[in-house]
């Protein structure tokens, strides 16, 4: 993965092109998977970015219901980490931006490892309460 720079875009014959500078490749060669630079995630000192100039400061509590502990009791052998794993995760609400200010109590998933976890949010709080092995 590398830093580049977007110097502008092109449109043209309703294509959109990038014009980018600050890398590396030989000409011809594909670039994908082009994300916004974030800079609390970076250390490109003097970069800036469009939006998201600083990460949320604040972690939110997380609560574990009964039924993923005793999952989570049975992969210790495994994962022996993997409830710490999972409460950092879901501290940093990783939901999406424009969900945070929502009030409705929708479930969110995410895989981490090799498990499907799930949650909720309520009053700022996410309750996990699913642990999904994943199938190999």
């Amino acid at each position: 993965m590398s830093l580049i720079e977007l110097k502008n875009l092109i449109i043209r014959d309703n294509e959109v092109g990038l014009a980018l500078g600050s890398l590396n490749l030989v000409d011809g060669t594909p670039v994908i998977d082009i994300k916004p630079y974030l800079p609390f995630a970076e250390s490109l000192s003097k970069a800036v970015a469009g939006f998201a100039q600083a990460a949320l400061a604040s972690e939110m509590k997380v609560v574990f219901s009964a039924t993923p502990q005793k999952q989570l009791i049975e992969q210790q052998t495994r994962y022996p980490f993997l409830e710490r794993f999972i409460r950092q995760v879901l501290a940093q609400d990783p939901r999406p931006v424009y969900k945070k200010s929502e009030a409705h109590e929708k479930i969110y998933a995410a895989y981490l490892l090799d498990f499907n976890v799930r949650w909720q949010v309520s009053a700022n709080i996410i309750a996990f309460f699913a642990i999904d092995t994943l199938k190999n």
